[in-house]
């Protein structure tokens, strides 16, 4: 990705672009590199199996702490992210489907109101997002109304206010799609080690 390029594509300064790809950088979703420029991010699965290790204890953290924080936040907030994901899903566009799947995830670890978590799950997770659901699965066929009732579950344990069972029931349902996702690519689904 030549910052000048792209520049004159997009009919705007050299500055804007860099400024662009720097918050691309930040995101995960572009790699720069000494004296080469910026690349799209690539991941193998063996980067990919350590993203997912982080998330998988993080995010169930982040329950957890919006639990805690619930006085702070209108439960409808949550809702209305779970109910958008399964309109998408129902839809069955996936293009509608990954954007708000990721909306929903990064609603709730806004919720957990640790800026900190948030921007580990964020620099971790985007690029997961980014690459596998959009690389790997996008030719998977895929139950995207279960997946959309498996984010419920933990919702459901999240308003409860039971702050275990909400950590409990994300970690499941993470491990879970986990699972189904190295089944996806170990059998020939994409990527390579």
């Amino acid at each position: 990705i030549v910052e000048l390029k792209i520049a004159r594509q997009l009919g705007i300064g050299q500055p804007t672009a860099r400024e662009a790809l720097l918050l691309l950088e930040s995101e995960g979703l572009v790699q720069r590199s000494p004296n080469r420029g910026c690349s799209v991010t690539s991941l193998s699965v063996k980067e990919i199996n350590q993203i997912y290790t982080i998330r998988v204890e993080l995010e169930p953290l982040a329950a957890e702490l919006a639990v805690d924080n619930a006085a702070n936040w209108d439960p409808g907030i949550l809702r209305s992210a779970t109910e958008r994901l399964a309109e998408s899903a129902r839809s069955g566009d996936l293009e509608l489907w990954h954007r708000r799947d990721l909306e929903f995830h990064q609603t709730l670890w806004r919720l957990a109101d640790n800026p900190f978590l948030e921007k580990a799950l964020n620099q971790t997770s985007v690029p997961f997002f980014a690459f596998a659901e959009l690389v790997f699965l996008q030719t998977q066929p895929r139950d995207l109304v279960h997946q959309a009732a498996q984010h419920e579950v933990f919702v459901s344990a999240i308003l409860s206010g039971d702050r275990e069972e909400a950590r409990r029931r994300t970690k499941k349902v993470l491990t879970e799609f986990w699972k189904v996702w190295r089944e996806l690519t170990m059998s020939g689904g994409g990527g390579s080690g």
